[in-house]
């Protein structure tokens, strides 16, 4: 962590910051959470369906959930602070990976 970063971290933040802190964070928890719930979902039916017709219409409906997901997350206005968490969150949203949904999650955790 480069030394700027870490003394930003200890700076005393202002009100007005701690709220916008917490209003953006209460955001992401719950679009993390959704993409978790989205993503836990798909690997528990692939384990129980059988029927690629369903699996298709499954994966359809997750898909659609996902980029409703990726608007909601292009609308979010992050503090300043979080400028390059929230660029984290838009570049995990449209990611393929739950890998990197994973790390973002306990980023997110880490920072909160």
């Amino acid at each position: 962590m480069a030394l700027a970063t870490f003394l930003q971290l200890l700076r005393p933040r202002s009100l007005q910051e701690q709220r916008e802190q917490r209003l953006y964070r209460a955001h992401a928890q719950q679009i993390a959470g959704r993409m978790r719930a989205v993503f836990d979902a798909w690997v528990a039916i692939r384990e129980l369906e059988p029927d690629n017709g369903r699996l298709a219409n499954t994966a359809a409906v997750n898909r659609w959930e996902l980029m409703r997901l990726a608007q909601e997350v292009e609308t979010l206005d992050p503090p300043r602070s979080l400028a390059g968490v929230h660029r984290d969150v838009q570049n995990a949203v449209i990611s393929d990976t739950v890998q990197e949904f994973g790390e973002l999650v306990a980023q997110l955790q880490m920072r909160f």
